[in-house]
């Protein structure tokens, strides 16, 4: 029988839903605002991500440059108006904003911009981004403006889906309860970041790309965030220099501290807003595949939001890891570390064919990914010159590990020389979780691991986590 126009593909988008006999049918008919399409075609009821019809790629985050340049003349902004606003405690608000302002330093009068867009009534977005960018922050003149508008009947509401089946499953009947008292289906509410709202937490990690110089900043709201890119790149201070006696206490572990940071990036003028682009591309390729639900079967081929929201939750978290490895440039290693190694915990439980914790962690997997992600940005050399050299220096710090074993282990392979490196860091993690002594198997294995190896890790080797970022955007697949 010949597909229906705008029908979806019968088996590749449309994936079979145990829809609990609990769960109120009217909840199909608000599907299609969640960016969901559920249907009886004969076989049970089945679910597919409404932007599918027509073979449409779904799009989480549209964008663009915002036209003219801060400070030449009011910024067209009246797309705003349709950005929705929180509520939000008004007077408890305008104080701390008063206080921000008042006291005048180019990062706290930044932090008062983005306070404000976060509370501001939609009908005023307009006037008031304008003022901050033009009056009340007048370095930023010359800057350029990205308006990203997210999806949140794709996003959001997706998630809420998934967590709307597994209450229902976890209390029969809650769903029915939910009509009257939506509260009961909040569950969760805490382990999504904040930045979530209005897609923040996917962009803060292009404007801290060559961190700790910062390209831009981002501020954000229910509807989406500005990000708004800084007439020339700003440094922030790398000094080791105590600010505090708490600074006197900082432990040193894992590595020596850092005395300096080399300048990361190559970027030119003009490559920070190219690349913003690109990054929001690569965002909508991926979400693209997260957010539908025919990417996330078990094994009977059946729809499982379990799976879909733990993938959704673990990409979070990993964002946040990176986000604090990058901004924490010059943080102590001791932290840097721990979060590295819980961002390759994420990476291997996100799946998307990005790579094992063997994978990750292999000097040699490391190389021809390197060489990989390479031939893919020869097409975009603005790109090229923000993101790679974070990337290089994390696989060199990882290929450095080759030379740290003792002369008494013999390894002439590269194969057996890689997988020393892979039991080394695996060693050096599982010691986080606690070694428990004589008569413990795996913890005595980990011991013999790292006293075979001088067990110095290179300060540079949680950039690694950005490079098996980049390499997710372009290349991961879970469909």
């Amino acid at each position: 029988m010949a597909k229906r126009q705008g029908e979806l593909p019968a088996s590749k988008y449309w994936v079979p839903i145990q829809w609990p006999s609990t769960l109120p049918r009217t909840l199909w008919e608000v599907a299609p605002e969640r960016g969901l399409l559920v249907r009886d075609r004969g076989q049970g009821p089945m679910i597919a991500l409404s932007a599918r019809k027509n073979n449409k790629e779904p799009i989480t985050f549209r964008y663009h440059r915002v036209m003219g340049v801060i400070g030449q003349r009011p910024l067209p902004m009246d797309h705003l108006r349709s950005w929705p606003q929180p509520e939000t405690n008004v007077p408890a608000v305008k104080a701390e904003l008063d206080k921000r302002l008042e006291a005048g330093s180019f990062v706290d009068r930044l932090s008062a911009f983005q306070l404000a867009f976060s509370v501001t009534p939609q009908n005023e977005l307009p006037e008031l981004v304008n003022d901050y960018l033009s009056t009340k922050i007048p370095e930023l003149a010359g800057g350029v403006v990205f308006s990203v508008e997210c999806d949140h009947a794709l996003y959001l509401s997706q998630i809420s889906v998934c967590r709307t089946l597994i209450r229902e499953s976890a209390f029969p009947g809650i769903g029915s309860k939910a009509t009257t008292d939506p509260t009961l289906l909040e569950g969760g509410m805490g382990i999504l970041s904040i930045d979530s709202v209005g897609g923040a937490s996917y962009l803060l990690p292009a404007v801290s790309a060559v961190s700790p110089t910062q390209l831009g900043v981002v501020a954000h709201r229910g509807g989406g965030s500005l990000v708004v890119l800084l007439p020339k790149p700003t440094r922030s201070p790398d000094s080791r220099a105590p600010l505090s006696i708490a600074d006197l206490h900082q432990p040193h572990y894992f590595t020596y501290p850092r005395l300096g940071l080399t300048v990361i990036g190559r970027a030119q003028a003009g490559d920070s807003v190219v690349f913003m682009s690109w990054w929001i591309d690569m965002w909508n390729r991926v979400l693209g595949q997260l957010l539908d639900p025919a990417s996330h079967r078990d094994d009977r081929g059946m729809f499982d939001p379990y799976l879909m929201l733990g993938r959704v939750v673990t990409l979070e978290r990993l964002l946040a890891c990176v986000q604090s490895i990058l901004i924490n440039s010059g943080l102590e290693e001791l932290t840097r570390m721990e979060l590295f190694f819980e961002a390759i915990d994420l990476l291997e439980g996100l799946g998307g064919k990005i790579g094992s914790w063997h994978d990750l962690t292999s000097p040699s997997f490391a190389e021809r990914q390197l060489k990989k992600l390479k031939s893919e940005l020869v097409r975009h050399p603005e790109v090229e010159r923000v993101v790679l050299e974070r990337c290089q220096r994390g696989v060199d710090a990882l290929i450095s590990l080759r030379n740290g074993f003792r002369d008494d282990v013999r390894r002439t392979r590269v194969v057996d020389v890689d997988n020393g490196v892979f039991d080394v860091l695996r060693a050096i993690r599982n010691a986080g979780h606690g070694l428990r002594g004589a008569g413990d198997d795996r913890s005595n294995v980990a011991l013999k691991r790292m006293m075979g190896h001088l067990s110095r890790v290179p300060a540079d080797l949680p950039e690694l986590v950005w490079f098996h970022l980049l390499r997710m955007l372009c290349f991961a697949q879970w469909n």
